[in-house]
């Protein structure tokens, strides 16, 4: 069990490094990722559960896109594709990502908490760089955040998933 937290977590910090220095991530990452944290979901949890809860998150995160969508096309007065400058295909994954570890309820209290540093962040760096253009390691915040998660959860008995099954 080690190893796989190990290589869970080092895998995350690639993907921290690869977001913040070339806004960009390898797609193997995303693959690998999400078996590793199935098998851990699996390993605690079984199998019928790692399929329940990503299926509710995955229809969680259509709802949100199709949302989103809406919103820029009313905004644009057009049909727009989301990844052309507004969200990158690496953030979308990792958002898939995700969904094979958390519970349904944690995964929306990890979004909108990690959605919301983000924020800050940008606002943060805006600031500090002065730049007009700038674009948001958004996978790359995630990572690092849900790294310092899991090893809150792991090593320091941060219980999330026993105080709510959805």
């Amino acid at each position: 069990m080690l190893i796989l937290q190990v290589t869970i977590v080092c895998i995350l910090g690639y993907i921290v490094y690869q977001d913040f220095k070339y806004r960009g991530i390898y797609w193997f990452c995303f693959p690998t990722l999400s078996i590793l944290l199935g098998t851990m979901k699996v390993i605690d949890f079984g199998f019928y559960m790692l399929w329940t809860d990503a299926i509710i998150v995955i229809s969680f995160l259509f709802l949100q896109f199709f949302c989103l969508w809406c919103y820029f096309a009313i905004k644009h007065r057009k049909l727009i594709d989301l990844t052309k400058g507004f969200i990158g295909w690496g953030d979308i994954l990792f958002f898939i990502v995700l969904c094979f570890y958390f519970s349904p309820l944690d995964y929306i209290i990890f979004y909108i908490f990690s959605l919301f540093s983000a924020l800050i962040f940008a606002f943060s760096a805006n600031i500090i760089l002065n730049k007009q253009s700038f674009t948001i390691p958004l996978a790359g915040i995630q990572a690092f955040l849900f790294s310092w998660f899991l090893i809150g959860e792991w090593y320091l008995g941060w219980q999330t998933d026993s105080w709510i099954k959805i």
